[in-house]
């Protein structure tokens, strides 16, 4: 067997090594930190991905890493989540003319990137270590931690907008994690010809759509089998098409791949959905804010008078009411969360001063923007129908701890 398999180097640990980290000193910690450092530099020897260091003060800088051992080092990290000891004993220290702690609490609010170290008594910050790049001397996320405990609003300033360094290393992280965004590419890469003749078959489809759909005539036919005389107007429609276009012959029909004719039902149907939709948005931004009447039907009495019957709604749907289903409107995911409006959420979140503090709805205005921006780039959540299907989903895949003000508007 050792032919076809290594046997695993047994890693053996020296006395000097074997003591409880409560009881090692500085100089062993510092030792240890050392040794390890000089392990990442050489590149013929792999890192131990178990043995990683979670005290984020004791961690070596990514960047010393071997270049080719930095993404299981990220993805590594990921896994196992911001270093958050909520059972240790925090110790005070000298703030100003008070002494202070580190709340455990703030683990609440910051769940995926707050992490805590117990050797230096400090805050960092897990995606601006795994992702930030170029750290300045300042940031003190990153290497010597953060430890004014009397300005706990100094860790949503390091988070700040959509745009900021924090932001831009969530994103890195998220896209690490999520593979599929990444692989997807080399699966679906095609040769501009590819592209070219599935352009053709895909405009020759929707052109023959288009006119039966002017014409009111009917897709499909009685028998749509190969010897059949008569398939029915679709494929009659698109084979009159390849008579008249050399082009569009040698692409569709039986000169097509057979996983990429366009011609099932389901892609009739999507295309039908499609001009549908092109359509009922022409209409409305054709009509914008004007008035406009809904044609009633009518019957007529015995006398030839014409009836109509109108229910008035005022009293099911007040003011309040209607103001309050709007807000809630603004949370459906349909259409990519075409929906959206940030500042009708924040109006909701008025309405319920129990649930938001003053705090926290300052707060919401840049967390309702990283919300849309996160949702809107994930391929998860770009499929959803209703909210009941978007707080099933957030759930599914952990967003729900991540947005804990956002989550309270659901």
């Amino acid at each position: 067997m050792e032919r076809f398999y290594k046997r695993k180097l047994e890693l053996v640990i020296p006395a000097e090594e074997q003591v409880p980290s409560a009881k090692k000193t500085k100089a062993d910690k510092q030792e240890i930190k050392d040794r390890n450092f000089a392990s990442t530099k050489n590149s013929d020897r792999p890192i131990n991905l178990a043995d990683l260091e979670a005290d984020p003060g004791l961690r070596i800088p990514i960047s010393d890493y071997n270049v080719n051992d930095r993404d299981e080092v990220h993805r590594r990290y990921l896994l196992k989540g911001p270093c958050q000891p909520k059972n240790h004993i925090f110790p005070l220290s000298k703030c100003g003319e008070k002494e202070r702690r580190f709340n455990p609490n703030w683990f609440e609010d910051h769940p995926s990137w707050l992490e805590y170290s117990i050797e230096k008594d400090a805050a960092f910050c897990l995606f601006c270590y795994l992702c930030k790049g170029n750290v300045g001397e300042q940031d003190c996320f990153v290497r010597t931690g953060y430890s004014n405990w009397k300005k706990r609003d100094r860790f949503g300033t390091h988070a700040g907008k959509p745009g900021s360094a924090h932001s831009h290393a969530l994103k890195k992280c998220n896209a690490l994690l999520n593979q599929k965004q990444h692989i997807a590419t080399f699966f679906t890469k095609q040769s501009k010809k590819d592209q070219v003749e599935y352009r053709v078959r895909l405009e020759s489809s929707i052109d023959s759509i288009r006119f039966l759909l002017q014409q009111g005539l009917p897709f499909r036919g009685h028998d749509e089998s190969a010897d059949s005389s008569n398939q029915g107007n679709f494929l009659e429609l698109l084979k009159f098409m390849g008579c008249l276009n050399k082009d569009i012959k040698d692409v569709t029909l039986q000169n097509a791949p057979e996983n990429g004719k366009l011609i099932s039902p389901d892609i009739q149907k999507d295309i039908v959905n499609a001009a549908a939709i092109e359509t009922i948005n022409v209409i409305i931004k054709d009509i914008g804010d004007s008035l406009f009447s809904v044609l009633v039907d009518e019957s007529r009495d015995i006398s030839m008078k014409e009836q109509m019957a109108v229910v008035e709604l005022n009293n099911s749907f007040d003011e309040v009411n209607t103001t309050l289903l709007l807000c809630v409107s603004c949370l459906c995911p349909d259409n990519i969360f075409v929906s959206f409006e940030k500042e009708k959420l924040i109006q909701l979140a008025e309405y319920y001063p129990n649930d938001f503090s003053l705090t926290e709805l300052m707060a919401l205005d840049d967390q309702l923007q990283n919300y849309i921006i996160d949702m809107r780039s994930s391929l998860d959540f770009s499929v959803l129908k209703g909210i009941g299907s978007l707080a099933r989903t957030m759930i599914k895949f952990g967003k729900d701890k991540n947005m804990k003000t956002r989550r309270g508007t659901l």
